[in-house]
């Protein structure tokens, strides 16, 4: 089969899926919250599936609402009769650390890594025993620095091989422990688990080794929307969480992934066209936020368009804004994912780029 492409610029309007690690952050603190909460256009993936599974078991109540989009503005893929996923609408009970509220067979994660690491965690406030396992990458990927550091946090965890399947029990206790973080992962499971621990339970957690920052910031982000205090020293290398705090019920919708922006936007700037890309909070932590600052950085336009109340209510984050961007400028020209992208797109820049 013969594929012709006839080259023009390419403009137009897209709007990019929701994020996955906000997806499944907003369904984890959803079901841990004592209240029903709203997850609003939300990533509708596998892995955002085998959360919601690992969620139900535990005990949460997850409502889906499906609609038709005749607009075609809702990005998530549709199932036979049309209908895409517009809202989760989560019953959570605190179930994750509730007495009896156990699920009745193993926790099967599919090939999700961060329902595993998550769950993991938040599993290690239950006083019982909690079995999970996963497809056959999940079971060759190790969890044993988490397992480590939750073990000396009071929790029984048993494994063969620091990998799936695994068996926890709480109590968690707490305590001082050191995580070596090759994934932010680990991290955010503790700091999303302990607020969940008993009152006067204080968890310090050493981090000699972080990569992903972003993905941490995000975690912190939602700690600190929901009024649960924390203390972080400036290289993220100390975290103290004390015990005795709950999850609010909320309402929210997922923001875009930048991951995904950034193919459009290359897109538009390879051609010489224009696109409009909804869906993206501007403040976000995600790491990839960093390629819109390489693009301006490359002569191109880019604009952030808000609502007159939404920037409003972002000035009040100015401040916390420009600390992380100094940061994300270190970090962003190491970890950036799109960075393959960025190389296709110096190909066609006037100067040399490094």
């Amino acid at each position: 089969m013969n594929v012709r492409i006839n080259p023009r610029q390419f403009n137009g309007t897209v709007r990019i899926p929701a994020s996955k690690s906000h997806t499944i952050r907003q369904l984890l603190i959803a079901s841990l919250a004592n209240g029903v909460s709203e997850i609003n256009y939300p990533l509708d993936s596998f892995d955002a599936r085998s959360c919601v599974s690992a969620c139900r078991a535990f005990g949460a109540g997850i409502t889906e609402y499906r609609a038709v989009d005749p607009s075609n503005e809702n990005p998530n893929p549709p199932e036979e009769n049309g209908k895409k996923l517009v809202k989760w609408e989560i019953a959570g009970n605190g179930g994750f650390k509730q007495k009896g509220v156990i699920p009745n067979t193993c926790v099967d994660v599919g090939n999700s890594g961060t329902t595993l690491y998550l769950a993991l965690a938040a599993a290690g406030l239950q006083p019982e025993s909690v079995e999970f396992t996963g497809d056959e990458q999940i079971k060759k990927r190790s969890a044993a620095p988490l397992l480590d550091a939750l073990s000396g946090l009071g929790v029984r965890c048993n494994s063969n091989n620091g990998c799936a399947p695994i068996t926890v029990k709480g109590p968690w206790k707490g305590g001082k422990v050191s995580m070596p973080c090759p994934t932010s992962q680990y991290l955010s499971a503790l700091l999303l688990a302990s607020p969940l621990a008993p009152s006067g339970t204080v968890t310090e957690i050493e981090v000699p080794l972080l990569n992903e920052k972003p993905y941490v910031e995000m975690t912190l982000s939602y700690l600190t929307a929901h009024g649960i205090p924390f203390q972080v020293n400036s290289d993220y290398s100390r975290f103290v969480i004390s015990g005795g705090y709950s999850w609010k019920p909320f309402s929210h919708s997922v923001p875009g992934d930048f991951s995904s922006a950034a193919f459009p936007a290359a897109a538009a700037v390879i051609s010489g066209g224009k696109v409009t890309i909804l869906g993206l909070d501007p403040d976000d932590t995600q790491g990839d936020k960093y390629f819109f600052d390489i693009l301006s950085q490359m002569g191109c336009e880019v604009k952030w368009e808000e609502k007159r109340e939404e920037r409003k209510e972002k000035k009040k984050r100015v401040k916390r804004k420009e600390k992380r961007e100094k940061r994300r400028e270190k970090r962003g020209k190491r970890r950036l994912k799109g960075r393959l992208l960025f190389f296709e797109m110096a190909r066609f820049a006037a100067g040399l780029s490094t």
